[in-house]
């Protein structure tokens, strides 16, 4: 069974390679445009019950921020993450805080990259600390094109008529929102949107572009073309165990299929420099699906298998999906599912609601 689910994996990978997208992801050179966006989320965020005499108060709240650039020769990636829990039953608190810098550097089709986590967890007065480094070197490039995604539903939406030379330009400036925010300070949003409207021709429409444009469905859903080859380093720091660190060779695939589906896939072996370490085999596919203009379903799966020379082999899998509504313009309710598995054990089933709200 494992056997057939690794061979429907690598076939379900190849048939995305010969996927088909239309030439607006191809015929441009690389997006140059930086963005940046800050969300809180919540997951069972307040849980109150009462039973005979007892009260019990459950909080749970995520904040989460991005910052992504991609340049023609460079991308940077920001994240940072803060996650707060208390259970008043047990008088218990948890205070997360995860901080990751990506940057990666392309000469043509070769790069070289670093991946930097530090992570600090708070529990009950008591502190651990955790760094990871990631270092390595590839060949290929997965590019974001969401940019001339957005551009295709701004122009269906508008009802306008196809133009390339149009389409292009407006694609150019959607990704240049964060020049006009330092160019333009207080006035950038009502110069931003009253230039594509100008571009487009509708001068009048200039309030709608803004509505569609700022809709937080965009925020979650990505449009990205290309392959990637990267081999790196990767170990933990400031722990109490100590490790020689993984060796990784992984393989990445992404495309747009049609204007509103994407596909990705991805296949890696890993290995830790320790001694009697067991090579791990991970492969993985997702898919995504804008039905609206406020509303996309996801789904995914992956697996992983350890490759030892004798004994027991030891394998997971995770398959889920969900779909994201827009409620308000900047309100987003999230519904998802999975079901993973380990090795022979029982299967388990997570169901979850969750609400993400954009501050910007």
């Amino acid at each position: 069974m494992k056997i057939k689910l690794l061979l429907l994996m690598f076939c379900l990978i190849g048939i995305m390679l010969f996927a088909q997208t239309e030439n607006i992801y191809t015929n441009q050179t690389i997006p140059e445009f930086s963005m940046q966006e800050l969300y809180v989320k919540g997951s069972d965020f307040l849980n109150w019950y009462k039973q005979g005499d007892e009260t019990h108060l459950n909080l749970n709240l995520e904040g989460n921020y991005n910052y992504f650039s991609q340049k023609s020769d460079r991308n940077v990636t920001v994240y940072g993450n803060v996650q707060f829990s208390y259970i008043d039953s047990t008088e218990t608190s948890n205070f997360n805080n995860l901080v990751s810098l990506d940057y990666e550097r392309y000469f043509n089709k070769f790069q070289i990259f670093t991946n930097d986590i530090l992570q600090i967890n708070f529990a009950n007065q008591t502190s651990s600390d955790n760094l990871y480094i990631q270092l390595g070197a590839g060949y290929g490039r997965i590019i974001d094109v969401t940019q001339a995604s957005q551009t295709y539903t701004l122009f269906n939406e508008l009802d306008i008529e196809y133009s390339e030379d149009i389409f292009f330009k407006v694609s150019d400036i959607i990704g240049k929102k964060e020049e006009y925010k330092q160019k333009y300070k207080d006035q950038a949003d009502e110069k931003y949107f009253y230039d594509l409207a100008q571009i487009i021709g509708k001068p009048e429409s200039a309030l709608s572009i803004q509505r569609i444009l700022t809709n937080s469905i965009y925020l979650l859903t990505t449009k990205k073309i290309g392959w990637q080859i990267i081999a790196y380093y990767s170990n933990s720091f400031l722990t109490d165990e100590e490790s020689n660190g993984d060796i990784h060779l992984r393989g990445e695939y992404s495309k747009p299929i049609s204007l509103d589906k994407q596909v990705n896939a991805f296949g890696e072996y890993r290995t830790s420099l320790d001694e009697e370490a067991i090579p791990e085999l991970l492969v993985g596919a997702d898919f995504t699906i804008n039905h609206l203009s406020t509303w996309s379903s996801y789904t995914g799966l992956s697996y992983v298998r350890s490759l030892p020379s004798s004994g027991d082999v030891i394998s997971s899998m995770l398959l889920e999906a969900g779909t994201r509504k827009n409620i308000l313009n900047k309100l987003v309710s999230e519904v998802s599912a999975n079901i993973s598995q380990e090795s022979d054990n029982d299967a388990r089933i997570e169901f979850k609601v969750n609400f993400i709200y954009y501050i910007f």
